[in-house]
């Protein structure tokens, strides 16, 4: 069953151009076991991101030059709504460190420069679509039900808190995330 995702991270590195734009580095997503609404069974249900699936090369290419976004938008953006959600571009330069996915990205809109800069939106939240893989196991301590697979990221939104944990943020500063559940 493939189905749309959305994970969430905080900021880091703020830089300005003499444009107003503003750049930061983003941790974008983690491998690990994080807690989904199963819009089937209206229950939270672990599913888990294993490392051969977060940083494979279709999933770090996916990201590569994909819309940011305020908010996760109501649809997945694409060539005919990109002009009503898009606030910015992510960059090239995907990478791993240790277990998280990173990018740089640039926000062009003036209100979420705001948002970013003053830390209210100090998290991002990836868009995305997986294949479930109706499994059950344990990684690092922590049971799943479920593995994403083949994971290709549509745009990344800036929200104000998300699922991923304190680690998955821009990088503006050490303020801590928090979880939460989406249902």
């Amino acid at each position: 069953m493939r189905e749309y995702r959305i994970d969430t991270l905080p900021i880091r590195d703020v830089k300005e151009n003499n444009y107003g734009f503003v750049t930061v580095e983003v941790a974008l997503t983690r491998t690990g076991v994080m807690p989904y609404y199963d819009t089937m069974t209206g229950e939270i249900i672990n599913e888990l991101k294993p490392p051969e699936e977060i940083f494979s090369d279709m999933t770090m290419n996916s990201l590569k030059g994909v819309p940011v976004t305020d908010r996760h938008p109501p649809v997945m953006v694409d060539s005919n709504n990109w002009m009503d959600f898009t606030k910015g571009t992510t960059h090239q330069d995907v990478r791993q460190e240790d277990s998280l996915l990173v990018i740089s990205e640039t926000v062009f809109d003036d209100n979420l420069i705001a948002y970013v800069k003053s830390g209210k939106k100090a998290q991002v939240s990836i868009g995305f679509r997986a294949d479930l893989e109706e499994e059950s196991g344990e990684f690092d301590g922590e049971e799943y039900d479920r593995i994403q697979r083949n994971i290709k990221i549509n745009h990344v939104a800036h929200v104000e808190q998300g699922r991923a944990g304190e680690n998955v943020k821009a990088r503006i500063d050490s303020k801590d995330g928090k979880k939460r559940k989406i249902g």
